[in-house]
């Protein structure tokens, strides 16, 4: 299946945003409020990138908040 330039435009917005949470040191990452659509992507980008992540908010101030895991190493202790 083909993805709209607009749908290729969203998943690289999300995923530079990702990357960029990723490389920095924060543990929480706040996403702006968005439609199901936007936020179902979020999503699933998040879990391919080994975040986890909820929706938050209500009506139009949902949005999606994201935190990074920690290592499996440290999980144990």
């Amino acid at each position: 299946m083909e993805l709209s330039s607009s749908d290729q435009e969203l998943m690289t917005e999300i995923n530079v945003a990702l990357i960029s949470f990723i490389k920095s040191n924060e543990t929480h990452l706040q996403m702006d409020p968005m439609n199901s659509y936007r936020r179902r992507m979020v999503h699933k980008i998040g879990t391919e990138f080994k975040l986890t992540s909820e929706s938050t908010g209500e009506g139009d101030s949902r949005a999606v908040r994201l935190e990074k895991q920690m290592p499996q190493l440290f999980q144990k202790m």
